[in-house]
């Protein structure tokens, strides 16, 4: 078994309750709970055959210690020329090299994923991979998810997320109605 990494955005976790917080840990995996600009995530640490059955044995743990929670995405992990050396335990004079195509190891470092105020991002995930198959990567590194499995998981939450919205519109559509719930009528006598 391996231990595999990944962080998600949760919902319906209060990270000031402090039954909520306690109803989190075991000894099974290691976890990290955090709220970013009011965004609350979980890291976590998962020993298992495989990346999906790491990430399926959290989701039933977090459903069965916090029914009321709910895992909205799993972060994409994106990292910089400085991330990445940090990782990896290497310079970030190394891996921009890495980067730009002037030091190849074995295999050409993998594309950027994105470009952010200026900057390229890699996906952690395909790092990792190139780092592994180059004999880069360190090795008690946790393995991060599969960013197919990663990109597939949010696409079928962003679609139900888009139904459920499509599904309150159609049941807000009727006459007079707003999507906020008040009359028309209500609203123009309020004017």
């Amino acid at each position: 078994m391996r231990a595999y990494e990944f962080t998600v955005v949760v919902s319906g976790v209060d990270l000031m309750d402090e039954a909520q917080v306690d109803a989190l840990f075991t000894n099974r995996f290691v976890l990290v709970p955090a709220c970013q600009d009011g965004v609350t995530i979980l890291s976590a640490e998962v020993e298992a055959k495989d990346g999906a059955k790491a990430f399926t044995a959290f989701d039933q743990y977090l459903a069965a210690a916090l029914p009321a929670s709910r895992i909205c995405r799993i972060d994409q992990d994106l990292v910089n020329t400085s991330e990445i050396a940090t990782r990896l335990d290497k310079s970030r004079e190394t891996v921009r090299k890495w980067a730009m195509g002037e030091r190849r190891p074995r295999e050409t470092f993998p594309p950027h994923y994105t470009v952010c105020g200026g900057q390229k991002l890699w996906l952690w995930a395909d790092v990792f991979a190139w780092a592994a198959r180059c004999g880069q990567a360190l090795e008690d590194e946790p393995i991060p998810l599969d960013p197919v499995f990663v990109a597939r998981y949010n696409g079928q939450h962003a679609a139900v997320s888009a139904a459920a919205a499509s599904d309150l519109d159609r049941l807000l559509a009727f006459p007079g109605m707003t999507k906020r719930g008040r009359s028309s009528t209500a609203i123009r006598e309020a004017a």
